[in-house]
């Protein structure tokens, strides 16, 4: 029930409305930035407009990259990578957790199809097994299954969203030896490219609902917003910093939890289908906003706009 909420009410914004209010933005990527392969209309001229502003901008992502391959992706798209005030991913806190507690050890690894996927484990001394060997299970990916037997199986989870009989099989041996899954983008679904793909986060759940131990990395735990938050250094008080993100779950829930204003996304966002919109929607229903907020139950966010733009 919506009663005794009136925080729930809307109102449309943009970030150059937002701009004297604020001194730094934590930056989500996925549905606000680009869709995994295109910069979203009007994001790149935003984060320029920020810039010009002297506002510092942290990215602050549930990639399942390290901060540096992130970085490099946003400069391909045309964004001013170079002026950032770092790269929080959440790919980036796993593998420092993984550097520091399972160097040297054997993994069961979920991970990407092609591209440079494979060097996110350099430097890890990792080698791959099979549930009946490993000492944990890494989840980085939704698309293959390396189990250090050859050529990884494909998994069909990424575009399907169906977790295949082979790989529940699999994650079943894994809890039946009390394996870890370390959990590197704790994300259900992202907007990408081709429609609705299904991330690491969706894995993980799976895991747990089996009987499965997940460490997770990223939002919207306060952890993540902490990194973010020093990566602007000193001088710059919290009710200061806003937070951009299109995730109710993730990005919503971990600002307000970190204390932190945050900007809601949500015509080019996870929500958008939730909310009836199109990506090049320019108004946002008021019924549709209480029905999606008020099913989420968390606390509302500070703010709402429909896309990352600088007008309107």
């Amino acid at each position: 029930s919506l009663k005794g909420r009136p925080s729930l009410k809307m109102e449309l914004t943009s970030v150059s409305q937002l701009v004297d209010r604020y001194d730094a933005f934590l930056l989500d990527q996925f549905g606000v930035l680009h869709d995994g392969t295109n910069a979203i209309p009007g994001a790149v001229d935003c984060f320029a407009q920020l810039v010009a502003k002297n506002k510092k901008c942290v990215i602050l992502s549930n990639t399942s990259r390290r901060g540096g391959a992130g970085a490099v992706k946003l400069k391909k798209m045309g964004f001013a990578a170079d002026a950032l005030s770092g790269f929080v991913a959440s790919g980036e806190l796993a593998y420092q957790f993984m550097a520091s507690e399972l160097r040297g050890k054997k993994a069961l690894w979920f991970g990407w199809v092609g591209g440079d996927h494979a060097s996110y484990v350099d430097g890890l001394d990792l080698t791959f097994a099979p549930a009946e060997t490993a000492d944990f299970v890494l989840c980085q990916g939704t698309q293959s299954l390396d189990d250090g037997s050859g050529t990884p199986l494909r998994v069909n989870l990424h575009e399907s969203g169906v977790l295949d009989d082979a790989v529940g099989a699999v994650l079943d041996a894994c809890v039946a030896r009390g394996l870890k899954m370390v959990c590197c983008n704790p994300d259900y679904i992202a907007l990408v490219s081709f429609g609705t793909g299904h991330m690491p986060g969706a894995l993980a759940r799976a895991y747990e609902e089996r009987g499965g131990t997940v460490i997770s990395f990223g939002k919207p735990s306060t952890a993540a917003f902490e990194a973010g938050l020093a990566l602007l250094g000193g001088g710059i008080p919290k009710e200061r910093v806003c937070h951009v993100g299109d995730s109710l779950h993730h990005d919503i829930a971990g600002a307000n939890a970190s204390g932190v204003d945050c900007l809601w996304v949500a015509a080019t966002g996870i929500h958008a289908d939730e909310l009836g919109l199109a990506s090049d929607a320019t108004a946002l229903p008021s019924d549709a906003y209480h029905r999606v907020v008020g099913a989420w139950g968390g606390k509302p966010p500070t703010h709402v706009t429909m896309r990352f733009r600088w007008e309107g």
